[in-house]
Parts: C-alpha cells; structure tokens; sequence
C-alpha cells in the first residue's frame, strides 16, 4: 500500500525514527558485554573503568553503519586516559577491534591515518577489518579468532527501526533511501525518483549514498541540518512558495581524546569525487569548544 494513501490530500510526513540497537544479533553480546550507547551501559562502563587495575580492556565495533562514527575511538581514547590518571594503565592492555578498513572511513585515508596515530601513539592496539561473530565469558570471537578481555566495551549492531522495515521503506543498505538534498524518501536511488510526494526521512534511518560509494555517517549534526530543510521546505510550500532549501552534506565533530584535549574534524562529505575532510590537530581549545557545542544538547532535548 502507498504510504500517502493513508493520509489526507496535501499531508507532508517526516520520518525521523533513527536507527535502533539490535544487540542479539551477536550472540552472547548483551549478556557479556558493556554496551557504549545505552546510558546504563556508559554509567557500568565508567565503573569498570574506575575499578580494573589489571587485565585486558577490548573495545568491539560490532557492525557498520553505527551511530556517530567517532565515538568508539573517543571512548576508547578517554577509557585510556583513565586508566592513565589512575596509575593502572601499565598493567591494563587496551584494544580496539573494527570491521572497518580505518579509522572513520568516509572521511578519507588522511583522516583514518590521524586517527590510527592517535591510538598507537597511546599504546592501543587497533585491529581493523575484524568482524565481531559472538562473545563468550570472558572471550570474543573474531570469526576463529578467539580474543579474551577482562572487560569487554561494545558497539552494538544498528537497524532501521521495524515500523520502517514493516513499512517497507528500506532499500538494500537496510535503511531509508532519501534525495541527498530535499531528503524525500526515494524509490530508486539511482534515478532519484520519489517514492511519494511529500514523504521525508531525515537522521539515522535514512540512507545517502555519496559520490565515492560510502553512505552519509549517522550524526547528530546531520540531523539537525536536515530537519531544518525540510521544515523550511513544508513552510515554503504552507506559503505558496517554491522549496528552495537544500542540504549541502557538510558537517562538523569534535573528537575527545583525554588530556584536557579535542580534535576537530570538519568538511564537505557531498564533494566529488569523495569527500573532503580535515582534521585539525587536537587542542584545549577544542575541547572547550566541544563542551560548549554540547549545550545545544538542551535545546534538542527540551522536555
């Protein structure tokens, strides 16, 4: 059934679901490891942290796409930096197991390698192209690969939320195809011929191919920028007026390394012919930076 059926004339729906944690679909994850992005996760996490005083800390990307593309490195980062200022780090190794190729891959080689040099340079060992198949009491399986931890810190697997899989809606990358620019969900990405007229999807659930073949990241910076066209585009239309917004696909983040420090990465993702990113070398002022940009946390999440 076609999603505008359902609806009266001249209704526009927005689509902003996110992408939702899907932790059994790696057997033994939930019941043997620490997930980073659950609140009662981080709150153990930083409990284990202040308690360990030897042994092996593993942190696992489970599976691609995830949310916030840098933040199993911070973690990883600031999980160091704690043991550091603890006086155990010398007897806890730090690891880090991804299935990606580097280190936040859609931001190109130069970024991954400023990223890879941050982690060797604190002594973590950074296992790229390692995918997560299971975990057991204190062990997990990288395929045969079978890896121990004392305390094992995960991302969990995403998915599209299963109201947008019962609907329908997804294409083969599991999530929502949308215009890069007025994000109207599409039927076919490659024409960027429109599923429905006036249906949109922004955020994690959606999916943008860019012009090098990776997809957009899920971030929160996105998000915001995409809901801002799309409101401006629904008032344009509510006034009589042609939608003129676009979203351009640029974005920014702050990287948290511990140290009082931040790195910050910034640039144009929808660049042909793949995006072009910096990373500016970390700093205390990025760092204020950061906790000042985390304040517009309090106006997204007004209750």
């Amino acid at each position: 059934m076609r999603v505008a059926a359902l609806l009266p004339a001249a209704t526009d729906i927005v689509i902003a679901l996110g992408a939702e944690l899907a932790p059994d679909a790696v057997p033994g994850l939930r019941e043997h490891a620490l997930n980073l992005y659950d609140p009662d996760g981080a709150v153990a996490i930083r409990d284990a942290l202040t308690s360990i005083t030897a042994g092996r800390v593993v942190v696992a990307i489970a599976r691609t796409p995830f949310r916030c593309p840098a933040a199993p490195y911070e973690a990883t980062m600031l999980a160091e930096w704690m043991l550091r200022r603890r006086g155990v780090r010398d007897r806890v190794e730090i690891a880090l197991y991804t299935p990606e190729k580097q280190p936040m891959p859609v931001a190109g080689p130069a970024v991954g390698s400023a990223l890879r040099s941050l982690l060797v340079d604190r002594g973590i060992d950074y296992r790229p192209e390692r995918t997560l198949t299971g975990v057991t009491p204190g062990s997990a399986l990288f395929g045969d690969d079978e890896v121990p931890f004392d305390l094992l810190i995960a991302v969990p697997p995403h998915r599209a939320p299963a109201a947008i899989l019962a609907a329908g809606l997804t294409d083969a990358t599991g999530y929502v195809p949308v215009h890069p620019q007025t994000l109207e969900i599409l039927s076919d990405p490659e024409t960027l011929e429109k599923r429905e007229p006036a249906v949109f999807a922004i955020g994690d659930a959606t999916s943008i191919r860019l012009m090098n073949g990776l997809l957009l990241p899920k971030a929160g910076v996105f998000v915001e920028a995409q809901a801002r066209v799309v409101a401006a585009n629904i008032a344009a239309e509510i006034r009589g007026e042609e939608p003129r917004a676009r979203f351009d696909g640029r974005g920014f983040c702050y990287i948290e390394e511990g140290d009082g420090l931040a790195a910050y990465g910034s640039g144009n993702f929808y660049a042909y012919p793949e995006p072009r990113i910096t990373l500016d070398a970390p700093s205390a002022a990025y760092k204020r930076a950061k906790h000042e940009f985390e304040r517009v946390l309090d106006t997204w999440f007004l209750a």
